[in-house]
Parts: C-alpha cells; structure tokens; sequence
C-alpha cells in the first residue's frame, strides 16, 4: 500500500509539473526602459517610446477589466496594445474572426503633412493568430511584458507589417 501511495504522488506531481507551460506566467519582462514601450517595426526605424507620452491605465466596467497601454515617440509613431478581459499575468492572443477578441495592437506612423493620411497596421485582422501580449509582471503600480504581431494597414486592406521583439514596462 505505502508504494501505491508513493507512485500516486509521484504521479501527481510529474501531471502537475506538465501541466504548467512558460507562457503561462507571461514570460520574460523584455528590454523596454521604465516608462517606455520598444519594438521592431517591420520596414522602419526601431521603436521606443517617449516617457512622457506612454502611459498604462486598468479600466472595468460590468465586471471586467480592460488593460491598455499606449505609447507615442517623437517622430508621431504609435503603439496601443488592449487586453480585453485582462485578470493577471500570461499570455493573451490576437485573433479574430468568429472567436471573441481578447487582444489587440495597432502600430500608426503620423504623416505630420497629412495626418488624415496616417497609416495604421491593426491586429487581429483574420480568424488566424495574428499575434499576443505576454504579460509577466503586474502590480498596482505597474505593468510589464512583451508582444509581437502582424497588423493589416488599415487604409488598403492588403499591407502587412510585422512588428517583432516588442516590450513595454509602463506605470499605472
């Protein structure tokens, strides 16, 4: 009986340690400096954000909580990252289509002359993964994590950009 017991335990303990996944806490932090968010825009100039304009705010509403985290650099370019229903650390995806949209991103370059003509790139734009947020630290007064995705243009329906190795540790 004492063996049974110890290989049910073992048990156990090895379903549990499988169970669990590294994207389940939201991994690594990322490089992006306090107050700022960074990435790699495909076709442009890496992104980092000014301090001065990005900013992290929690809002709920009818029991649940939307995350956002924004963040502007000095040439007018903008990254917005929403989770929908955001509860805790982890990784949250981008997909569309028919499936409820948890997260989503939008990449803008401001044409300063023209800035009705701005391009964007959002995701998700398609029942496929299009991207995700992974966030891997949150407290009352910060937040921090990484993302990645790619963003259809939304003036011509057809531009992909790819927005890699993106990372954000940003103050409520």
């Amino acid at each position: 009986m004492k063996t049974f017991k110890f290989l049910f335990l073992v048990l156990i303990i090895c379903l549990g340690t499988a169970s669990c996944s590294s994207d389940d806490d939201g991994g690594n932090s990322g490089e992006a400096a306090n107050g700022t968010i960074q990435a790699n825009p495909e076709g442009s100039d890496n992104f980092q954000s000014s301090e001065q304009a990005t900013s992290a705010q929690r809002v709920s509403a009818q029991g649940s909580t939307t995350l956002i985290v924004t963040g502007s650099d000095t040439s007018g370019r903008n990254i917005t990252l929403q989770i929908i229903g955001f509860d805790a650390e982890g990784t949250y995806d981008m997909t569309g289509g028919s499936t409820s949209i948890v997260a989503t991103a939008i990449y803008t370059e401001t044409d300063l002359a023209n800035p009705q003509a701005s391009p964007s790139w959002s995701a998700p734009y398609s029942d496929a993964l299009n991207g995700e947020i992974n966030i891997s630290s949150v407290s009352e007064t910060n937040v921090q994590g990484t993302f990645s995705f790619t963003g259809r243009n939304n003036q011509d329906n057809t531009d992909l950009k790819t927005v890699s190795n993106g990372s954000f540790n940003v103050d409520f």
